[in-house]
């Protein structure tokens, strides 16, 4: 079983600059937590805390899982998820906000 992985910055960097391009340049609330494993995403649903993370899988492909903890439970389930090659950063960014866009 895979364990989350450490988001690389220039993943992020390139996440968030197609999610605000997405956004019709509006700024968004997306930032990667202190352990650098969760790259929480905007939201505005209370009790929903939407979360993108990475698993690494066999080579060099990483799964991309778009989560939500729902905070009155705790739980937390998978909205989606992807595999991407992160050798290609804009494709693997692009693939990742693709999934992400498909839970909203």
């Amino acid at each position: 079983m895979s364990i989350p992985m450490q988001i690389p910055e220039d993943f992020v960097q390139e996440f968030c600059a197609l999610a605000v391009a997405r956004n019709n340049g509006e700024p968004l609330d997306i930032h990667l937590t202190v352990g650098g494993t969760w790259l929480l995403l905007s939201n505005d649903a209370p009790g929903y805390s939407p979360y993108l993370e990475l698993r690494s899988l066999d080579g060099n492909r990483v799964a991309v899982r778009v989560m939500a903890l729902l905070t009155n439970t705790d739980e937390r389930i998978v909205e989606a998820q992807t595999e991407v090659v992160l050798d290609d950063l804009a494709v693997a960014a692009k693939d990742a906000l693709e999934c992400w866009h498909s839970t909203l």
